[in-house]
This record gives structure tokens, sequence and C-alpha cells, in this order.
């Protein structure tokens, strides 16, 4: 009986040693996997916290976006007006540098025996012409103003024949 008590004993010694050794092995790995675990949580409030950044800066960048395509709107609607307005003063200056022509035109083909007759209306003429040519300058020079605001739609050519009409109406006075 004893030897069989002390098999017993050494069996259960054994199993003991066994437990304890499982014992150990599973609270190892439970304090690795609460290790992991708050790993992880940190891991995950980085992400959020990096989320939550990246969803302010989306939304500023697109507050900032809608702004920027409203100025664009209001700028373009500006240039276009502009745009118009040179037109419509090119067409005037046109249409004032044609009068001007003529008005030379008129004033080189009257005869000069008649404008000695008549001093006082050869004075209207020409006080007229010094008007037309105050006229086109002042329209050149802002045509030149807007020009320069809107260097897309320069024309050249019309600059160079507006200095050509008023050179030419320079020889006709003299």
């Amino acid at each position: 009986i004893s030897k069989e008590l002390v098999d017993l004993q050494i069996e259960t010694n054994k199993m003991k040693e066994q437990y304890e050794t499982e014992n150990f092995e599973l609270k190892n790995m439970i304090l690795a996997l609460e290790n992991r675990v708050q790993e992880l949580e940190l891991c995950s409030q980085k992400v959020t916290g990096e989320r939550d950044a990246l969803e302010e800066r989306l939304r500023a960048l697109e507050t900032s976006r809608k702004e920027l395509a409203d100025e664009y709107i209001i700028l373009k609607s500006n240039y276009l007006a502009l745009g118009k307005e040179l037109d419509q003063e090119v067409m005037k200056n046109k249409e004032l540098s044609l009068e001007l022509l003529t008005l030379a035109n008129a004033r080189s083909t009257l005869p000069r025996t008649e404008s000695n007759h008549v001093p006082a209306m050869a004075h209207e003429s020409s006080a007229e012409l010094e008007r037309v040519r105050a006229m086109v300058r002042r329209l050149s020079a802002r045509k030149v103003k807007v020009r320069t605001s809107l260097p897309c739609r320069l024309r050249l050519g019309e600059q160079e024949s507006n200095r050509h009409l008023l050179l030419s109406l320079a020889k006709t006075s003299q």
C-alpha cells in the first residue's frame, strides 16, 4: 500500500506541476494579449485622431474650393463685361476716327480761296477738328488703359491705325 501511495503522490505531483506549467503559460498568454489589446487601442485612438484631423482639413478645403469657385465666377463675369465695354469703346473709336478722317478730307478739299473768304468758318472747322482730335486722343488713352487690364484682347493694329490717322490729320491741318 505504501508503494501505491508513493506512486499516487508522484503522479499527483506531476499533475500539479503540469497544472502549474499550463497555468503559468496561460497567464503569460493573457498578459501578452492584454498588451496587444492596449497597443491596438492606442493605435485606434491615433488613427481616429488622424481621421478627425483629415476630415476637418477636407471641410476647410471644400469651403476654400467653394469660395474660389464663387470668386472665379465673379471674375469671369467682370472680365466678360469689360470685354463688352472694350468692344463698345473700340467701335466708338472707329466711328470717331472715320468722322475725323471725313472732316479732315472735307477740310483739305475746300479750296484755299474759299477759306480766305470765310475766315470765321475756317476757324470753326479748325476748332471742330481740334475737338475731334482731342476726343480721339482721349478715347485712345482710355482704350490703352482698358487694354492693359485685358492684355489678351490687345489689338496693336488698331492703335497703329489711330496713330497713323493722327499723323495724317496733323499733316492736313498744316
